[in-house]
């Protein structure tokens, strides 16, 4: 799914007063859709390895449900203060334990590749009270919902004697409608009540509000000098990584073993002994699932070969998800990443 929002700083109560009794905004209806607090807990590996690579994972719960959603959110673009960027949301019937050793199956191929294995660890918590309006169209034919406006009192830190920032902040979704809605409604915004756009989400401002040495979400970090062939690897690794899970296939199978040997090739001499024979044996795995699958697509079986078909497939698929889970195969991905990028954790403030 791809969000496309504005958000603007709100200074004063003065919105809230006036669409809480109704009202419109560029000629289009405003309704009261419902009032909720949100607990926010967004998570990263003790490397901070999602943030490093511009994701964003953030466990909601609405108050009073037992459930709650798990989110990841990709950095995107903003232009013109719009906000587009790609998120994928699964529900949960419970509130998991923490920290997250499990990721549901949907965004295992998204996040694994990066999280290797890691448990998935607090790293900041907003409280919001949202007030949620529909922005309805008004036509002959029809009411759309064209955008949800949001406006919220944001509270960073969940113990109030700690609080690191409280802000107001009005978020306009688009819905139904199109981009040039949304821009239309911003503006009427902006004219109106004197909002000002900015480019910052609340995972962002919460983290330069209770963390130093923060990179930029979303612009790829750099790695360090002597070790930028290894990131480069890394990133082709985990890209092949992606692929492999998403879908089993003896070119995907390729193109994973020899991203293994491309990443190996990157390390200096004394790095390689040190896993030499580590990666020999992940690849060894793997080429023996290649041979099963090569096997299977040369047709070499019996017309009423479709038993053993299936068994040499489930067979493959059994070996490459062993190498895929298995702590070797994540400790070499960890292992690159400390190589190529150093110590890039943000410090707490408090501890500065």
């Amino acid at each position: 799914m791809v969000e496309v929002e504005a958000k603007f700083i709100a200074q004063s109560d003065e919105l809230w007063e006036m669409f809480a009794k109704g009202g419109e905004l560029a000629g289009c209806a405003v309704r009261l859709k419902r009032r909720e607090r949100l607990r926010s807990i967004y998570l990263d590996t003790p490397q901070w390895s999602l943030l490093l690579t511009g994701i964003a994972l953030r466990i909601r719960a609405h108050e009073g449900a037992p459930g709650c959603e798990l989110t990841a959110k990709w950095a995107g673009a903003v232009a013109a203060g719009i906000h587009r960027r790609s998120e994928y949301t699964t529900e949960l019937p419970r509130r998991p334990r923490l920290p997250l050793r499990e990721l549901p199956p949907e965004l295992v191929p998204l996040l694994v590749p990066v999280v290797a294995g890691r448990p998935l660890v607090p790293v900041l918590v907003t409280e919001v009270d949202r007030t949620t309006f529909r922005i309805l169209s008004r036509s002959a034919r029809s009411t759309r919902e064209l955008a949800e406006l949001a406006l919220d009192w944001v509270s960073v830190g969940s113990d109030p004697r700690a609080l690191k920032l409280q802000y107001r902040e009005v978020e306009l979704e688009l819905r139904s409608g199109a981009k040039k809605d949304l821009v239309r409604l911003a503006q009427d915004l902006e004219r109106r009540f004197g909002l000002r756009r900015h480019r910052f989400s609340k995972f962002e401002r919460g983290l330069r509000a209770a963390y130093t040495r923060v990179p930029k979400f979303g612009v790829p970090a750099r790695p360090r000098k002597k070790y930028e062939i290894v990131a480069s690897a890394l990133e082709l690794l985990r890209a092949r990584d992606r692929a492999l899970r998403s879908k089993v296939s003896r070119e995907n199978v390729a193109s994973h073993i020899r991203s293994l040997e491309s990443a190996l090739l990157a390390l200096s001499a004394r790095e390689q002994t040190k896993v030499l024979s580590v990666v020999m044996g992940l690849q060894r795995r793997l080429a023996k699932a290649e041979g099963l699958l090569e096997f299977i697509e040369q047709g070499r079986l019996s017309a009423s070969g479709g038993r053993l078909q299936e068994k040499l497939a489930m067979a493959a698929a059994n070996l490459i998800s062993k190498v895929l889970a298995s702590r070797d195969y994540f400790d070499f991905l960890v292992r690159l990443e400390v190589l190529a990028f150093g110590d890039r954790i943000p410090l707490p403030k408090h501890d500065v």
